[in-house]
C-alpha cells in the first residue's frame, strides 16, 4: 500500500472529519490521524492511501462511511455512575424537584448524547428505579444516542463485566443485574426505559427533529473535547433549543467554554458541572408525541431531600456574589481587599478563564505567590493567550523551582507554540523533579515520534507503561484534566504497536 500523505492533503481530510462528524484533529494530533489511515483504508478495501483520502473529500460523507470511520476513531471507554457528583446532584436535588414539580402531568425527558456502550442512560434509569416507588403513574423517556453502531450494539444487549461496575454500589449491582457465564445481565426493567439510536451529533439539522425537543435533562459530558471550538459551540447552541426553559445541560469540566452565557447559567454543585437553560419554565401539560418510545416508571416522592420544593426553578444559580465576602482578603496596609486564590479557583473550575485571570492580576501585581502564578499562567493558557500563559509559567517556576507539575505546564505551552525543541527540554526538567511523571514520560515519546525517532519515542512510551504499573485502572493521572490510567495504557499500547509495524 502506499502510504504516505502530503500535509495539505491530511489538512483537508482532518477540516472535512472536523465537518461531518465533528471530530477535531489539532495540528499536535494530525499523526494521531495519519496513524489510522492505514487501517481505514483496509477497511474500506482501498490499497493506495492517497486515493482513499481523495474518495473520503469527494463528497459528504454518508452514513455507513461515517459508522465504520466512528469503529476507528472513537474510543469506548466508560462505566456506570462515571462521575458520581452529577449522579449526587441528580439524585438528591434535581430528580426530586423535578418530581415534585411534576405531580400532574407525570412525565420525563432525558437524553443521554453520546452513550457509548449504555452505562450513562442505564445508570440514570438505574437511579430514577431506585428513588420511585410507583412506576406506574409515570412516563419516562430515555433516549442514548451514538456515533458508533458498535457501541450501540453492545448497549442494547446489556450484558457487562466487571469491569463497567468498579464505581457502581454493590447493592445496585445485586438489585438490577442477573450474573451469566459471560458477563452481568441488565434486569429487563432498566432495559426497557432506554430507547437507543443512532445519531451524528455533527449533524445540526437533525438536532431541530421534535424527536429531540422538550428534554428535561441532557447529558453530554466529555464529548464535545472531540469537537472543533466553533462545532462545540454549534452542538451546545443546538442543545439548548432541544431543552425545556430551565432544563439541564450535564457537560465535562473542559466543554464550558463552548456555551453562550446568555443561554446558560453556569451551576456548581457538589463538584459537578451542570448548564441551565435561562428562562420563565412554564409547565408543560401535555407529553409531547411522535414515536418516542415513551415508558411508564416509578418516581418517588421528596420525603428523603431535606429541602424539596415545588418550584420548577430548579437549584439556586451561583453568583459572583455568593461567598465573595467570606472569601476575600484583606490588605495590611491599605484596607482594601484582595479577591482570595479560592475566588480565582472557582471561576477556573466553571471554565471562566478570563476572570479568574482579572482576579489573580490583582493578586500577583506585586509578585504573587506559586499557587497563584501557576493558575494565572493555566487561565491564559486555557484561554489561547499563550505568549502572556508562558510568561507567568516562567515566573511560577522562578516562584518553586522545584515542581514538576510548572514545568510540564511550560512543556505543553510550548507545544502549542510549536517549539517542540524547547517542549522537549522542559518535559525533561519534569522528570528531574518527579520521576514518576506518566504523562511527562508520554509527551516526550510524542514529540520524539513526531520529529521521526522512533527509537527515543519507544523508549519513553515503555517508560510510561511501567510507570502505569503503579496506578489502578480507573485511578486519574495527575495533570491530565481527567484521563484514567486504563485509558492512557491503551493510548500508549497502541502508539506502540503502530510505531513498530
Amino acid at each position: 500500500m502506499k502510504n504516505d500523505l502530503d500535509d495539505e492533503l491530511l489538512k483537508k481530510l482532518s477540516n472535512h472529519l472536523a465537518q461531518n462528524m465533528g471530530i477535531s484533529f489539532s495540528p499536535q494530533r494530525i499523526d494521531d490521524l495519519k496513524t489510522k489511515l492505514s487501517a481505514l483504508a483496509d477497511a474500506f478495501e482501498f490499497e493506495d492511501l492517497e486515493i482513499f483520502a481523495q474518495w473520503l473529500l469527494a463528497d459528504s460523507l454518508n452514513r455507513e462511511q461515517i459508522e465504520l470511520l466512528a469503529d476507528f476513531l472513537t474510543v469506548g471507554e466508560t462505566y456506570f455512575f462515571r462521575d458520581p457528583k452529577s449522579f449526587l446532584v441528580l439524585e438528591t436535588e434535581i430528580f426530586p424537584q423535578l418530581i415534585e414539580a411534576r405531580q400532574k402531568t407525570r412525565f420525563m425527558r432525558i437524553w443521554s448524547t453520546a452513550c457509548c456502550t449504555g452505562e450513562e442512560p442505564y445508570s440514570i434509569a438505574m437511579l430514577l428505579t431506585n428513588i420511585m416507588p410507583d412506576i406506574d403513574k409515570w412516563q419516562i423517556s430515555i433516549l442514548a444516542t451514538d456515533i458508533n453502531p458498535t457501541f450501540l450494539e453492545r448497549a442494547e444487549k446489556g450484558l457487562y463485566s466487571d469491569w463497567s461496575f468498579r464505581a457502581t454500589p454493590d447493592s445496585f449491582k445485586e438489585k438490577f443485574f442477573k450474573a451469566q457465564k459471560k458477563g452481568f445481565q441488565i434486569d429487563s426493567r432498566i432495559k426497557k426505559l432506554v430507547r437507543f439510536e443512532w445519531m451524528n451529533l455533527a449533524d445540526s439539522g437533525r438536532l431541530k427533529d421534535p424527536n429531540y425537543g422538550s428534554m428535561d435533562i441532557i447529558f453530554c459530558r466529555n464529548v464535545l473535547i472531540y469537537f472543533s471550538n466553533e462545532h462545540a459551540s454549534q452542538i451546545i447552541s443546538a442543545l439548548s433549543h432541544c431543552l425545556i426553559p430551565d432544563g439541564f445541560l450535564f457537560v465535562g469540566p473542559n466543554e464550558l467554554s463552548a456555551a453562550d452565557n446568555k443561554t446558560f447559567e453556569s451551576l456548581h454543585r457538589s463538584g459537578a458541572i451542570i448548564l441551565k437553560k435561562c428562562g420563565s419554565a412554564a409547565e408543560p401539560q401535555t407529553v409531547p408525541s411522535r414515536d418516542m418510545d415513551i415508558h411508564k416508571s416509578r418516581l418517588v416522592a421528596c420525603d428523603t431531600v431535606s429541602d424539596c420544593s415545588a418550584s420548577t426553578t430548579f437549584i439556586a444559580p451561583v453568583t459572583a456574589e455568593t461567598g465573595a465576602q467570606s472569601n476575600q482578603e484583606r490588605c495590611s496596609d491599605t484596607g482594601i481587599k484582595t479577591p482570595s486564590l479560592e475566588e480565582a479557583q472557582a471561576r477556573y473550575d466553571k471554565g471562566l478563564y478570563e476572570e479568574a485571570a482579572e482576579i489573580l492580576m490583582l493578586r500577583c501585581q506585586n509578585g504573587g505567590d506559586y499557587s497563584s502564578l501557576l493558575l494565572l499562567a493555566k487561565s491564559f493558557a486555557n484561554h489561547s493567550d499563550l505568549k502572556s500563559a508562558l510568561k507567568w509559567c516562567d515566573l511560577a517556576i522562578k516562584a518553586n523551582r522545584l515542581n514538576a507539575a510548572t514545568y510540564y505546564l511550560r512543556a505543553t505551552i510550548l507545544q502549542e507554540q510549536g517549539s517542540n525543541k524547547e517542549a522537549i527540554h522542559s518535559l525533561k526538567q519534569a522528570l528531574l523533579m518527579d520521576s514518576s511523571f506518566v504523562l511527562a514520560e508520554f509527551n516526550l515519546g510524542i514529540l520524539h515520534r513526531q520529529s521521526g525517532n522512533q527509537r527515543e519515542a519507544q523508549r519513553h512510551f515503555k517508560s510510561a507503561l511501567k510507570l502505569l504499573g503503579a496506578y489502578q485502572e480507573d485511578d486519574i493521572l495527575p495533570e491530565s484534566d481527567g484521563t484514567t490510567a486504563s485509558s492512557m495504557r491503551i493510548i500508549v499500547s497502541s502508539l506502540m504497536s503502530e510505531s513498530r509495524r
